[in-house]
């Protein structure tokens, strides 16, 4: 339990040193002309796209990783 709210903390951390990161290139765009909405969406499609790649590999390694062979 100890070590799923460790793995939390620094995700979250990740995300927020990824955001401020990038403020730059969100304010470029806003400046280019992209809609506030524009942004959010291409946020969100991108947060989407790693959560189920996270979730994919997490389901992977659920199955195949404990017994070291594929399920029967």
């Amino acid at each position: 339990m100890l070590l799923l709210v460790a793995v939390c903390g620094n995700t979250a951390n990740l995300m927020l040193a990824r955001a401020s990161a990038r403020q730059r290139e969100m304010c470029m765009r806003l400046a280019l002309g992209a809609g506030p909405w524009r942004i959010v969406r291409l946020l969100l499609t991108e947060n989407l796209l790693l959560a189920l790649a996270g979730a994919s590999l997490g389901v992977a390694v659920g199955v195949w990783g404990p017994s070291g062979s594929l399920p029967i």
